[in-house]
C-alpha cells in the first residue's frame, strides 16, 4: 500500500500505532505475522513487526527503511531501554560506527534514541517500554524501531509523534 506524508494509523497484532514520517516521499507499510520467542532466560514474549520501505528516486538515491517491532512479554522485565537499543544497533547496523545513545520521552514515557554513522546514512534505534512500572522499573512490553530515514527527514518527527496503545 504506497503512502505519501500524512499521519497514519495501523494495526500491529492486537496495537494501534499512529504516527507522522512527515513529507518524506511516497512509501509503503507491510506487517508480518507474529513471532513467538523466548528470551536467552527462557521467558517467552511475543513479537509483533510493521516495516516501512520508501520509494527510490529517478537518481537512484538511497532508499530508506523503518523497522517497528512491538515485543509484549508473558511476564514482567527489567524495562533497560539502553541495553535493549544497543543490542538492536548491533544487530541491525552491525558494520556502523560507535553510537550516540540519548535518553528521551517517548510517547510520554522514558525511552532513548540512539544515532549511529553508517557509510553513506545514519542509522537510528528508538526503544521505550509501553506500561513502565517506575517503582520496580519494570515493564511487560517495549516499542523498538530501527530507522534509516534521516534525522530531520522523518525519523524526528517520527519520535515527535508516534503512539502506541493496546486494543
Amino acid at each position: 500500500m504506497p503512502v505519501d506524508a500524512k499521519p497514519e494509523k495501523i494495526t500491529i497484532g492486537p496495537y494501534s500505532v499512529s504516527f507522522d514520517l512527515g513529507n518524506v516521499g511516497a512509501y509503503s507499510i507491510s506487517t508480518t505475522e507474529q513471532s513467538e520467542i523466548d528470551t536467552l532466560f527462557g521467558i517467552p514474549f511475543t513479537k509483533y513487526y510493521a516495516t516501512i520501505e520508501g520509494r527510490e528516486t529517478s537518481e537512484g538515491e538511497r532508499i530508506p527503511n523503518l523497522k517497528l517491532t512491538i515485543n509484549d512479554f508473558h511476564e514482567a522485565m527489567r524495562a533497560d531501554m539502553v541495553g535493549r537499543a544497543e543490542h538492536a544497533l548491533g544487530s541491525s547496523f552491525p558494520s556502523c560506527g560507535e553510537p550516540t545513545i540519548v535518553p528521551r520521552t517517548i510517547d510520554n514515557k522514558p525511552g532513548v534514541v540512539c544515532s549511529q554513522a553508517c557509510v553513506g546514512f545514519s542509522a537510528y534505534t528508538i526503544s521505550y517500554p509501553l506500561d513502565y512500572n517506575a517503582e520496580n522499573n519494570s515493564m511487560k512490553s517495549f516499542v523498538q524501531i530501527s530507522s534509516e530515514y534521516p534525522w530531520e527527514e522523518g525519523t524526528s518527527s517520527l519520535v515527535k509523534t508516534i503512539h502506541v496503545e493496546k486494543s
